[in-house]
């Protein structure tokens, strides 16, 4: 009878180390579960910090590039839109001083039509000079609008 409850008491000893040892194991293991996730935590904190950082910084380059990209467009569209407006003022120049010689010519040959047909009066043929000078400005008028 000793003997079982001495080993009775010898298995209680084992059961109650064996259970204190358990529950050591337990706390062991449940302060490294804990550590582990708050380590997991932190480190997916951070890549997430790093990855908010790396987005920002594509999206800041990319209004920057498109910004460029604007600016550059704008200047092209500047420079076309000047030298069409230089080629057109040339254009009408052109037009202008051909205009202008042909109502030259034109008075110059009127002159002579007046000399040479001998009008009565001085006062006809200034008028009719009169008249081929509106004439001619008239042309002139329409000339420039139809180059605007």
């Amino acid at each position: 009878m000793k003997e079982r409850e001495e080993s009775s008491r010898d298995t209680v000893k084992e059961r109650e180390q064996s259970g204190r040892n358990t529950v050591k194991e337990r706390e062991e293991n449940g302060r490294y579960t804990v550590k582990e996730r708050e380590e997991s935590g932190r480190e997916t904190v951070k890549v997430r910090e790093e990855s908010g950082r790396d987005t920002v910084k594509e999206r800041e380059e990319s209004v920057r590039d498109t910004l460029k990209e604007h600016e550059e467009s704008s200047r092209d569209s500047m420079k076309e839109r000047e030298e069409s407006s230089g080629e057109t003022v040339k254009k009408c120049e052109e037009s202008g001083r051909d205009t202008v010689k042909e109502h030259e010519e034109s008075d110059r040959d009127s002159m002579k039509e007046c000399e040479e047909s001998g009008r009565d009066s001085m006062k006809e043929c200034a008028e009719s000079r009169r008249d081929s000078m509106k004439e001619h400005e008239e042309s002139a008028r329409n000339t420039v609008k139809e180059h605007e």
